[in-house]
C-alpha cells in the first residue's frame, strides 16, 4: 500500500526501514522522521505521518510477538 504520495513510499518500504533501524540500535524509539531519513527522504506535506506511525507500531508489535512466541519442538 502506498503510504506517502509525496515520496512514493509503501508499507513495505517502512517495514524494511524499521527492521534495519531496529537492528542498528534496538533500544531507539523509531519515528516516522527517522524511518524517512533511513530511506533517504524527508516528510513532504506530513499527511502520511499518522499512518506511518501506526504502521511502525504495528510492525514492531508483530516482531515482538514473533520473538516471544513459543518455539515448536522438533518432531520425533
Amino acid at each position: 500500500m502506498i503510504v506517502c504520495h509525496c515520496h512514493y513510499l509503501t508499507d513495505r518500504d517502512i517495514a524494511r526501514a524499521v527492521d534495519a533501524l531496529s537492528a542498528e540500535t534496538p533500544q531507539r524509539r523509531i519515528t516516522p522522521s527517522l524511518v524517512y531519513a533511513k530511506l533517504g527522504r524527508s516528510g513532504g506535506c506530513g499527511g502520511c505521518y499518522p499512518l506511518a506511525h501506526r504502521l511502525i507500531a504495528r510492525h514492531l508489535a508483530a516482531r515482538t510477538a514473533e520473538r516471544s512466541a513459543p518455539q515448536a519442538l522438533p518432531a520425533e
